[in-house]
């Protein structure tokens, strides 16, 4: 089993010269996996490592063996979800200052 850090992430330093999208990150894996030599993986990742999951399944199917993605960003639903509405609102709630508000946040990101 390999577990690696996400540029930026864990252990992984920062650089700015780097760059940190889920697809640059997708590929950075599978250049990781080439010169490892290995050829077919289960991806699995939460949040932002879900994003990245996601895309390296799609873009590299024949090297994908099962994808498990875990609250993945990125992803969209058929249905907005309740965070989608309040954006196109422009009700962003990410920016909390009162209990009243926290509260509501709290029941939109959290299970």
């Amino acid at each position: 089993m390999l577990i690696p850090d996400l540029p930026g992430h864990g252990d992984t330093g920062y650089l700015e010269s780097w760059t940190y999208s889920a697809p640059d990150f997708a590929e950075s894996m599978k250049r990781f996996l080439d010169r490892l030599a290995i050829k077919q993986v289960h991806v699995v990742g939460n949040s932002l490592g879900g994003f990245v999951a996601a895309y390296f399944a799609l873009n590299y199917p024949g090297s994908t063996l099962s994808a498990t993605l875990i609250d993945a960003t990125g992803v969209w639903g058929i249905e907005p979800s309740d965070m989608d509405k309040l954006v196109e609102q422009d009700n962003v709630p990410f920016f909390v200052s009162s209990r009243k508000e926290f509260d509501h946040f709290w029941k939109l990101t959290m299970a």
